[in-house]
Parts: structure tokens; sequence; C-alpha cells
């Protein structure tokens, strides 16, 4: 499966393709939660739209997005726990690849690890082994070129596994999250249609100035769940805007009220919870106002829940 968007706190990543495949065309695709933009991505790569509105009103996925399809050069300079905290509001590349679980509020390593995981980090994005030496972290030299850091990266991973004695150095080893959040943003500067993409906006969803001829998603923070570094938005309000658009309008949620919204489309995934490896299975839909029975919304069913 192709990596869409930037890795991010509740991406639709597995799901995009789905969920565009399941919308109706338009001039515009409007993306008003945008996150790390993985619906946008699939949108854009679909050719079912001419002209791509991106918001959100966090905006630093959104914006490494962007500044990666642009061709911006991704940074692979070391942060540590305190540059973390001090750069994560303003520098969206540091949020991003650096917090834990993908929220970009919380470091991604624990402290009794950090100073090991740094020692890795330089030898595969810098060729310095003197820390991994002085750590007794038991490496190999690589011969790739520093430019090809997934090749750099399960070399020297996998030369640690072998050579370590310890359950502890194998398991540092296996665990690079911010190594392969560095290899997936660099994929965005690959893709040329991504550079079609005008802009970023971090507005409120109800001040987009939306366009006709538009198909809007909003991918909400979903109600009575853990929505990492946003606010929680006023959900009757929210509701309420929806049932006043002119466009048709697709809103991703495990559940909305029945009397106002239809399910549009459902899939059951897979969650794995953050530090405990455990998977359960939720079902993700799409929904609609039923305010909106006569708008284009294509031909596939609709289910009253």
């Amino acid at each position: 499966m192709k990596a869409l968007g930037v890795p991010y706190k509740g991406s639709k990543a597995r799901i995009a393709e789905k969920i565009i495949d399941s919308l109706p065309p338009a001039e515009v695709f409007v993306d008003l939660f945008a996150g790390g933009c993985a619906v946008t991505h699939a949108a854009m790569l679909s050719q079912k739209y001419k002209r791509f509105i991106i918001n959100d009103i966090d905006g630093r996925g959104a914006d490494v997005f962007y500044r990666a399809a642009h061709g911006e050069e991704v940074p692979t300079d070391w942060v540590s726990r305190e540059e973390f905290h001090k750069r994560k509001e303003s520098d969206s590349f540091v949020a991003v690849i650096w917090s834990f679980n993908n929220d970009m509020n919380t470091y991604i390593y624990g402290a009794e690890v950090e100073e090991m995981k740094r020692a890795i980090h330089i030898a595969i994005t810098e060729g310095d082994y003197t820390e991994c030496e002085r750590l007794n972290i038991p490496v190999k030299p690589c011969g790739f070129p520093l430019n090809q850091l997934f090749e750099r990266r399960i070399a020297i991973t996998s030369s640690i596994i072998e050579l370590s004695d310890t359950l502890h150095n194998k398991q540092l080893a296996q665990a690079l999250e911010r190594v392969e959040r560095i290899e997936a943003i660099r994929e965005l500067q690959k893709a040329k249609a991504l550079q079609r993409l005008e802009s970023v906006q971090r507005l409120n969803y109800s001040d987009v100035e939306i366009p006709s001829n538009a198909v809007i998603y909003c991918d909400i923070p979903y109600r009575d769940t853990n929505v990492g570094g946003y606010d929680v938005i006023d959900y009757e309000d929210f509701y309420e805007w929806c049932e006043q658009q002119d466009n048709p309008i697709f809103i991703s949620e495990y559940f909305m009220p029945s009397e106002r919204f239809k399910v549009y489309k459902s899939w059951q995934v897979h969650q794995t919870s953050a530090g405990k490896g455990k998977i359960a299975t939720a079902t993700e839909s799409l929904y609609i106002p039923k305010a909106h029975n006569g708008l284009p919304y294509g031909q596939l069913t609709v289910f009253d829940y």
C-alpha cells in the first residue's frame, strides 16, 4: 500500500483510498480537518478533482505535507527531549517526526533509552559510530551512502540485532520510528502530482470559504475519544453547520446522531493500542446529513442505522 500523507495521530492513511473512491467527483476537494493530509493525498492521486482546499486549525501536519510535496528538504538532525519541547509548537517537522504516537505533543522516546537511540540515529544519518562504540552498542560499518536512508537503516539495525547479546539492544534497534517517519515524508518529494497543492489554511472549519461545485470532507476530532492536540469542537454547532451546506459533505466518525445523519459507507479497521500491542477492530463510517437527500451523493447505498 502506498504511504499517504505524513505520520499523524488518527491518520486515515489505511482507508484514505477507500474514502476517495466512495466520494463523487467535483471541481474542488475541501479537506477541513486535514491532519496529516492522507485523504487529500489520495484525492490528488485520484484525478477526480482539479483544485484542493486543505485546512487544519493546528496545521503542523498539513504544513509538513505541503512543504515536503514542494521539495523542501526533510531535516534528519537529532532532536533531544529538551529541544522538542522548545520547538514543537513552532517547527512542524520537529512536532511530526519527534512526537510519541504522532501526537505532536509528547517526546517520542523515554528518558532511559534516549541516549542510545541518539547513538543509533547518528550512525544512520551521519555515518558516525563514535557514540555507539562509547555505549557498547555493537554495529557493523555501513557501505550505503548517507542519502540512502532506508538502506542504511535496514543495514545498521540488522547488524545491531545480529551482533547483540542482549534483548534490550535488539529492541532498541527495532524501534526507530523517527527514521521511518523521515523516510515516509521524503517519499512525498517524489510525487509530482502533489505540487498542485496551492496553500494550507489554519482556520476554524466554519471560517473556510467553500466554492460551489465542491465536495467537503471532514475528519473531525471524534466525539468521546482522545483528540490529541486538538481542542474538542462544539459538536452541536458542527452538526448545524453541516446541515446548512449547499455542497455534498461527508464526515468521518464512529457515531453521529441517527435522527440527523445517515451512514453512507463503513469499514472495519484494526487499531493497535499505543505501547500495549493490543489489536481491536472498530467501525469507521462516513456520514451525510439527512437534510441533504437532494445533493449528488453518487450511487452508493445510504444506510439508516
